[in-house]
Parts: structure tokens; sequence; C-alpha cells
């Protein structure tokens, strides 16, 4: 049952993980069985954070990060969940407002839809115990490495969304396997390729990647070995060739933060802080891969 405050909406957004894509199209799936055809939007956090919302939109897995991205007078919908609660928020009169609250906050995104929507079947159950880590053969880092794979080419979640409206369970878990493989086929010798290239700096690690290659989806696996070996701040820079055209600033303490952003600030078009993590997006024309690194190297 699509609750009223849903049926107004006509564009659903949500980011990878493939938790937050399974919630949206359970949502696109009640949306289709009233008659309703909304658009949906799915990306990475850098694509969609140049979004400017409005009433119209219902966002899944997106919350204090994109409140600077609503128009004046707007009342998007937000739906997530956190520690203490999961639930439906509305952003009205400068603060968000709950709609719906659930306590204590299902395990996933994908139960959270279910019972937003009052929706339980044999495959939601299913579902939510593979996102949840419960399923037999798919493990919560197989899910996340499916995701990171996926994200190399976009059309690849509208697959999987395609196959959850279908009921497909087999076509679902074989597009995964097929991501998952895809994933270790290079593994290796990109993580050492970008592993070799990174620079120690004091208590931080600076890592640098080309954000049109598949160095991209090993970058996480890089920190967590960076992390495994006693290190917990990095700097990571992704380039377009030697053009350098986002900054992400993790677990920084903020005064190196604030000197970065004080010498880059000419340079800084956007930016957007989830939890420990400061993401700089650069303005054209982009500065040189090698002059940033000097800039950041004399914090």
């Amino acid at each position: 049952m699509l609750p009223n405050y849903l049926a107004k909406r006509r564009v659903i957004v949500t980011p990878p993980p493939l938790d937050c894509i399974i919630a949206a199209s359970l949502l696109l799936r009640e949306y289709r069985s009233e008659g309703l055809e909304p658009l949906l939007i799915i990306n990475s956090i850098d694509y969609l954070r140049n979004l400017r919302l409005t009433s119209n939109y219902a966002l899944l897995c997106i919350r204090d990060e994109f409140k600077d991205k609503i128009r004046e007078g707007e009342e998007p919908l937000f739906l997530n969940i956190n520690e203490r609660f999961g639930g439906v928020f509305v952003w009205r009169k400068g603060g968000f407002t709950p709609l719906e609250l659930i306590e204590p906050p299902p395990k996933s995104m994908t139960k959270l839809m279910s019972q937003i929507l009052k929706v339980t079947s044999s495959q939601v159950e299913v579902l939510a115990s593979i996102v949840e880590g419960r399923y037999s053969g798919l493990t919560i880092e197989d899910l996340s490495k499916a995701s990171l794979t996926a994200l190399l080419n976009i059309s690849n979640f509208y697959k999987i969304v395609e196959l959850i409206l279908e009921g497909n369970l087999n076509g679902f878990k074989a597009l995964i396997d097929e991501l998952v493989e895809s994933y270790g086929r290079d593994e290796a010798r990109y993580v050492a390729e970008i592993k070799g290239k990174s620079m120690r700096l004091r208590n931080y690690v600076l890592i640098y990647y080309d954000v049109y290659s598949k160095e991209r989806i090993y970058v996480s696996e890089v920190i967590d070995e960076f992390i495994n070996e006693g290190y917990k701040g990095f700097i990571i820079l992704g380039s377009r060739g030697d053009k350098v055209v986002k900054i992400e600033l993790i677990n920084l303490n903020m005064r190196d933060k604030l000197a970065i952003k004080s010498r880059l600030s000419g340079f800084i078009e956007d930016e957007i802080v989830v939890g420990d993590i400061d993401k700089l997006y650069l303005r054209y024309p982009f500065p040189n891969l090698h002059e940033l690194i000097k800039i950041v190297l004399r914090i």
C-alpha cells in the first residue's frame, strides 16, 4: 500500500549500495501497482549532488548531506535508517520533520521499505536476508563488491531493478555473482598499483586514482589495507588524466582539514560532508595532479 505522502512524489532517487537499490525497486513496484510511473534515478553521490530537489522527490539513503540541494519552499521526502530509528522525513521550514518512525530501526532499507509499504512476501524476505547477510552463499562483502562493479556501468543497477520487479530472484543472484566475479578478476593488480603509488604523510595516506578507470572501484579496498596497517586518515584525489576533479578527506583532524580547504579554496566548487568524510568537488579549469599533491604535502 502506497502511503499518501509518497503517492504525491514523482521522482525516486537513490545511490548505491544494493540495499538501497532493492528498497527503491520495491517502492517502484508499489507505484506501478497503483497505475503510477515515477522516474527512478540511480547514481553515485558524485552525480546526484547536481540535483536541485523539489517536493516531487523521494530520496532513499540520503539526508543531511543533501539539505543544501533543496530549493527554497520545497518539501522533498527522505527515507533512511540510523542507529536509533528508521523512517520517512519531510524537509519543512528548514528542518527534517518525521512523517513515520519505526523503532527499533530495521536492519536494512529493504526491510524498512517493506514495513512502510506494508508488503510481506517470500521474495521480500529473501531479499532482506540477502542484504542483511543472512543468505547462504552471498555475503555482505559480495554485495559491496557487486555494487562497486555496477558503478562502472549504471545500467547494471537498472537491470537489478527490472529483475526484482519481475520477481526473478535467480536472475538477480546470477547478476550479482557475475559482478562479484568481475570485481575479483583485476582486484590484486589494481589494489597493488594504487597502493604502490600512494604516499605516507605523517599519520595520513595520500591516495590518487583515475575516476574514469576501473581503479575507482578498488580505492575502498586500498583504504582497508592501510587501516589494517594502523593508518586512520586519508586524502583521496580523484583525477581525469592529470587533472584533479574531486578530493575526499577522511578522518583528518580539524586543523589539517581546514588547512587543506583554505589552500584549495580557489578550486572548490561544491562540498558534501558525510560523517567523517568531506567530499570536495573542484571547478574547471581543474588543477594539475602533481601540483595539487605538492600543495597537500605542505600541510
